[in-house]
């Protein structure tokens, strides 16, 4: 006879949508435990069905930050001349995000069939709260955060009957604003005093993103080493590159600010360059007698608009920007309880301190510009003198997946509940007396 087993029904992966305002939803994920019994046990001989997610942060190199942890690996392989083990090498920070408590529904209720070598069958459906402050599914160089699905339930007699699946979280940005602004001003550059990146947000892809670039020159239209000459600065093209930095941090415990907790984090970083490419065009003053056209007051316009087209590669552009303060949970949301033996080899952490992953992606900007001088009566160019201005500029990027509805319709257009899920008899009452 075949013992019991127990499996889960539910999607593999699972949305969560929020702004850049702060602003998150997440739903409940909907799933059902299907409980087989053998001959030998009745539904009243198990407990609570307990279901948890787990996420797992796993470094895919050696940790080199903990010399105590070395000269215990050592000691060991030298003890019993064997090879260090996997989980050794990789150091793994696993936590229990989310539990929840099912009660098992009485017998008419939940049973659902029976299996002619197994026993009875049973379904427990229950409906698991997922935080929306948690990042998604990542896989970077220096590690990768999973989550998994996991379920038990305890006999009477001691037995644990236990299962996992692995569940993929995604996470989505609303867009409720149409730009998003970063500005960075050079006090030393003789040429450049400002630079303004607008990134759209709306109109983004994973692919594909669209920005806008306004440039501030200090002196875009000057006289020139002669009383006929006028001197214009142009800009001749835009040399682009998109960098993603991933951190593999030790997270310290008793650390409430963001910015110390940077501080008294130890660990790796990885910069990788992604995509990079040079937009060629004519960009400079109204003034500019090669634009065609002259500023009716005479103003020197030192702003200049870049629009700034930005093609990643597929493969390169799935990881989602992912920062610390998704792994700011309130410690009372944290379980105490521990998972049964049966799960201690596969989400037990070996790290001696939570692991936490971080991905950013940033814009370099360097510009190709020019020094043309025109004769002033003629307006014909005489001279250009070629520049290489290396701004060294660094702009945050967001990189995610746009969702195309707002945060409210996402709300209100929900997954309706599930109504196989309600039981379809009345629940049992006591006579009255």
């Amino acid at each position: 006879m075949a013992p019991s087993d127990l499996r889960l029904v539910f999607p593999p992966s699972h949305d969560i949508y929020f702004t850049l305002e702060g602003i998150s939803y997440s739903q409940p994920l909907r799933g059902s435990a299907v409980l087989t019994l053998s001959p030998f046990l009745h539904l009243g001989d198990i407990a609570d069905l307990r279901v948890c997610l787990v996420r797992s942060v796993t470094s895919t190199s050696e940790d080199n930050t903990d010399s105590s942890n070395q000269f215990l690996n050592w000691l060991s392989r030298q003890t019993f001349r064997c090879a260090p083990s996997f989980d050794s090498q990789r150091p793994r920070s696993c936590a229990i995000i989310e539990d929840l408590i099912v009660p098992i529904p009485v017998h008419h209720q939940s049973h659902v069939g029976n299996h002619p070598d197994r026993g009875k069958i049973f379904n427990v459906p229950f409906s698991l709260p997922i935080s929306f402050n948690i990042p998604g599914t990542t896989t970077t160089p220096l590690g990768n955060i999973s989550y998994s699905l996991v379920a038990y339930v305890a006999t009477s007699g001691g037995q644990v009957i236990t299962t996992s699946d692995t569940l993929s979280l995604r996470r989505h940005i609303v867009p409720e604003r149409e730009q998003i602004e970063h500005t960075r001003t050079y006090t030393r550059s003789k040429i450049v005093s400002e630079i303004r990146l607008e990134q759209n947000d709306s109109s983004n892809s994973q692919s594909n993103i669209s920005v806008n670039i306004q440039v501030h020159l200090r002196n875009s239209v000057s006289a020139g080493g002669r009383p006929t000459e006028l001197k214009c600065t142009a800009i001749r093209g835009v040399r682009w590159r998109v960098e993603e930095v991933t951190r593999l941090v030790n997270q310290q415990e008793n650390v409430e600010e963001l910015d110390s907790q940077f501080r008294s984090m130890q660990g790796r970083t990885s910069v990788c360059e992604i995509a990079n490419g040079f937009q060629k065009g004519y960009w400079a003053a109204s003034q500019n007698p090669l634009l065609g056209e002259r500023s009716a007051s005479g103003a020197n316009d030192s702003c200049l608009q870049i629009a700034l087209d930005i093609h990643l590669r597929q493969n390169n552009a799935k990881v989602p920007w992912t920062d610390l303060s998704c792994y700011n949970i309130d410690p009372s949301r944290l379980v105490p309880d521990p998972l049964p033996l049966p799960f201690h080899n596969t989400f037990s952490s070996t790290s001696t301190k939570p692991l936490a992953i971080t991905v950013e992606h940033r814009l370099r900007l360097d510009f190709t510009m020019t020094e043309d001088v025109f004769d002033a009566p003629t307006m014909s160019l005489v001279d250009r003198k070629p520049m290489m201005v290396a701004t060294n500029g660094s702009f945050p990027l967001y990189i995610f997946d746009i969702c195309e509805s707002a945060l409210k319709e996402v709300c209100l257009e929900g997954n309706p509940p599930r109504y196989e899920e309600v039981p379809q008899a009345p629940p049992l009452y006591d006579p009255l007396v």
